[in-house]
Order: C-alpha cells, then sequence, then structure tokens
C-alpha cells in the first residue's frame, strides 16, 4: 500500500496566505510516502514545507509558478501497476474538460489523470480511466471566468496494484469533510490506436484521435516530423461546426505511433491511412487534408484509391522528383543533431514561417494565444506543450520519414487521373515557403486544372500561421463538395 498526497493551485502568496490550520493538522509527516503536485505552488518556502510531510515529491509547473522553475510541463510516474500522469492543465482546452483530457490522458499513455488549474475538485472514470483534480488546497480565488468560489481541498490516493481508493478532504463551513471513491484500471484501457500492416510482415500501432460527431468524416495528415497535435486549432474549429468527425493520427515512425525499421516510402504511409480507415470502417465519401509530406501521402491515396475520397486538399506540398531549398536541406539535416527541444524547435521555426510574422504580437482572439509577447514565443511553447504531450522522434523514425519524403514521385500521368476521377481538389500553398517550393503547388494545380489559393507572405506552417482564413477555407471546400451548407 502506498498513501500518496494530491495537491495543487495553492498560489502562496500571492492569492493565499497558507494552507488552513485544520489541513495542517491532517497533512502530518510520517504517514504520506509520495506528493503529487499539479502546479500552482508558487514559492520555494511552500515547497520546504511539503518536503516536512514527505521527501518524494512529483511536481509540475503550472502558469503563475516562477519563469525560472526547472519544473516540467508533464510527468508520468507507475505506482502499483497504474502508470499516473500528472499535468496542470492549463495546456489542455477547453479547461478541465472530460473529453480533451482523456484525449492528453491516451496521449501519456497514462491510467491515472491528475490535473489541476480550475480550483475544484472532481474525480470520475472516463473510458476506462480515473481522473483527479485535488482543487485548490487553499481555496485561493480562480481567473477562469464564471467560476464559483473554490472550496479548500487536497486529495489522498491509496494505491494498492491496479487500484486506488481516493479520500477527498474539503473544508465547508470551516468543517473538515471527507468523501471517498475507488478505482481500478482494467488492463484492457491501455491499449491505443490501431494496428497497421503497412505490407510489412509484423503489424505496428498506429496513434489516432477522433474529434466532433458529425456525419461528415475527414482526415487530417501531418507532414514531416511533426505530431499530429499540431493540427489542434484545425480539430477545434472543425468539430465546433458539428458537421465533422475529424481523424488526426500520428504518422509511422512519430510520437505514440511505432516506428519500423528501415526507409519508409509515401506508398507505404498510404497504406497505413488506409488500414486505419478500415479498421474505422470509413469506406468511402472521406474528405482528405494533407500538409507537405501529408499532401504527399495523399496524392498516393486519391491517385490509388479515388473511389473512397469526397474532396482532398493539397497544402504546402509536391509531387516530387524537386530538390528541397539549400535552406531546407541543410536545416532539416541538422536538425538530427540536435538533442535540446527547444533548440531544435527555435531553429525549425525559422524555416517554417516568416521572420517578420514570428517577431509580431499574436493576433487570435484565444485568451491562450495572445498572452504571448511574440508569435514566436507562442509557437515555441506549444510545440514544447506537444512534446509533454506524446513522445520525441526517435532517430530512425526521423530517418525514414525523410527517405519517405526525398523518394517521394506522383507523375503527371498520375495526376491526370486524379483530374480525370472528378474528385474536388483544392491546391494551398504560402508564397514565402522555404520548405516547398510554391512553383510545385503551381504544377499540380496546373495538371489537376483545380483551384490554387496563395497565402501572400506566409510560410510553411499554414494551419498555425493563418488558422482563421485556413480553418474557414478548408470548411468552404469540405462543405461544397458534400453539397452542404458552409
Amino acid at each position: 500500500m502506498v498513501l500518496v498526497l494530491a495537491i495543487g493551485d495553492l498560489h502562496i502568496p500571492h492569492r493565499s496566505y497558507g494552507l488552513p490550520n485544520k489541513f495542517k493538522k491532517l497533512l502530518v509527516p510520517g504517514k504520506i510516502q509520495k506528493i503529487l503536485c499539479t502546479g500552482n505552488t508558487v514559492d520555494k518556502e511552500t515547497f520546504d514545507y511539503l518536503r516536512t510531510i514527505a521527501g518524494d515529491i512529483v511536481a509540475v509547473k503550472g502558469d503563475f509558478d516562477e519563469t525560472s522553475s526547472n519544473l516540467p510541463q508533464a510527468k508520468v510516474i507507475t505506482e502499483g501497476q497504474l502508470r499516473i500522469g500528472i499535468i496542470h492543465g492549463h495546456q489542455v482546452i477547453p479547461w478541465g474538460d472530460a473529453e480533451a483530457l482523456d484525449i492528453t490522458a491516451r496521449q501519456m499513455e497514462v491510467d491515472v489523470l491528475l490535473s489541476g488549474h480550475t480550483h475544484k475538485f472532481e474525480a470520475y472514470e472516463y473510458n476506462g480511466r480515473f481522473f483527479i483534480n485535488p482543487g485548490s488546497a487553499t481555496g485561493a480565488y480562480s481567473s477562469i471566468p464564471d467560476a464559483n468560489e473554490p472550496i479548500p481541498s487536497f486529495v489522498l490516493m491509496d494505491i494498492q496494484g491496479s487500484s486506488v481508493v481516493t479520500y477527498v478532504y474539503k473544508l465547508i463551513d470551516d468543517e473538515v469533510k471527507v468523501e471517498k471513491l475507488e478505482y481500478k484500471c482494467s488492463t484492457d484501457t491501455k491499449m491505443f490506436g490501431g494496428e497497421s500492416k503497412g505490407r510489412e510482415n509484423s503489424p505496428f500501432k498506429i496513434y489516432y484521435e477522433l474529434h466532433g460527431n458529425g456525419p461528415q468524416h475527414v482526415v487530417l495528415i501531418m507532414g514531416l516530423n511533426s505530431s499530429c497535435l499540431a493540427w489542434e486549432l484545425q480539430t477545434k474549429y472543425l468539430a465546433g461546426t458539428g458537421k465533422y468527425t475529424v481523424l488526426i493520427f500520428e504518422n509511422r515512425g512519430m510520437g505514440l505511433s511505432d516506428a519500423p525499421s528501415g526507409l519508409y516510402s509515401t506508398v507505404q504511409m498510404a497504406h497505413d491511412v488506409i488500414d486505419l480507415l478500415d479498421h474505422l470502417g470509413w469506406k468511402e465519401g472521406v474528405h482528405l487534408d494533407g500538409v507537405s509530406m501529408g499532401g504527399m501521402i495523399s496524392l498516393e491515396l486519391v491517385s490509388t484509391w479515388p473511389e473512397r475520397f469526397a474532396s482532398v486538399v493539397l497544402t504546402s506540398t509536391t509531387a516530387g522528383r524537386q530538390v528541397p531549398p539549400l535552406k531546407a536541406i541543410t536545416t532539416l539535416g541538422s536538425l538530427i543533431f540536435i538533442r535540446d527541444p527547444k533548440l531544435k524547435i527555435g531553429r525549425a521555426m525559422d524555416i517554417v514561417y516568416p521572420p517578420e510574422w514570428l517577431a509580431a504580437k499574436p493576433t487570435s482572439e484565444d485568451p491562450e494565444m495572445v498572452k504571448f509577447d511574440t508569435n514566436r514565443d507562442m509557437v515555441v511553447s506549444m510545440a514544447l506543450a506537444r512534446i509533454d504531450r506524446s513522445k520525441p522522434q526517435s532517430l530512425g523514425g526521423n530517418i525514414g520519414q525523410m527517405a519517405a519524403c526525398l523518394r517521394h514521385y506522383v507523375s503527371d500521368e498520375r495526376l491526370l487521373k486524379i483530374r480525370q476521377s472528378g474528385i474536388p481538389v483544392l491546391v494551398v500553398t504560402g508564397t514565402w515557403d522555404n520548405l516547398v517550393n510554391p512553383k510545385n503547388s503551381f504544377h499540380i494545380s496546373k495538371v489537376l486544372d483545380c483551384p490554387l489559393e496563395q497565402f501572400e507572405g506566409s510560410g510553411h506552417g499554414l494551419p498555425g500561421e493563418q488558422p482563421v482564413r485556413y480553418n474557414e477555407l478548408i470548411d468552404q471546400h469540405f462543405s461544397k463538395s458534400a453539397g452542404i451548407d458552409f
């Protein structure tokens, strides 16, 4: 048996002077073996006090913890037979949303997820996992709009094997009241994603997520060395319309998907998508959007299985047999040898986004975006958060995907077959694209005789750089192709 204290959102000394005395009398040294802190403890003195209760402390960084703190954004530990994830929760949008937290738990591959930020106690089982928010132990006020007055609370977890008994302590009318909840992990909840045969002898796992529950099916395919989580601005928008069920997934060699050995091809990766669509029962009428390498995979898909797709968007991509710009080759080559995630992301941003845009202030209406001083700060922060929620790419996965891009080729003859199929195609490019020359988009559009949408002065990462215009553009294309109102 292990007794674990889950605590967070103390906000000492800015919003509270300290823990209530009646809580301090309960939290005595020698009884608790481990402390899990969901962030916003804020000052060093509070950490020192917690260490008097238990020396083993696992903490993550909240959005109000000291900027110099070297605490991680997320952490996964194992207690008994349970994998427990700890995050603060400010990076999960909407805050406290069960579905969003469930996606995070699947990304972290955990049985139990601890989070904070809302200052409100919650404990519930959802899709076979257990979710706990210990609330604010000091009852500190919440800056979340329309939040109720917080009730001071903390949680004790009695962990035995695959079971956890949760005791929540609340200070109500100056009296401590206790509630008890129990959870037992089922072994089948640790499986995630589907399997792709990928034309290899041994099947491997492909991680995927579904967003929304609309009647139109959409697949978004991400590019080279990038997580499917980078589609977050599109999944939120498209699912929010009520028209779409949106599938995103990690390509082979990336994040939570397996990385088979050897060099990959876009033909293999297209087969991965078909295997996944078969797994979901999506046999026809699927809308497709691929960016960069995802666009290359999309070309393979619609040229080989045109009967399965209702429309396609080809973003910042190529039919192949074109030498990438020298800056792209040298930068991508150097990224393989950079270990520090922040340095690696910063270097990549310089070829994905225009310098003027990186230096500018975010203009999004989302409060989580406009709090940053520059767009560079915003995209680096979002990319680091995605790494915390997923897994770093392996060297083998990196090289395998790069090989797929370099060897990719769809001939004009095959492009003409796409044109003859009658599938509505939209080609999209930024005129400042330093990874895939915009001339590639012009060529595809000319051969397919399809519309070309240019984003003047924009770079390679259009879904993140120009999300409002981009989201409306793909929504309009999908809706028109399906014969529904935009």
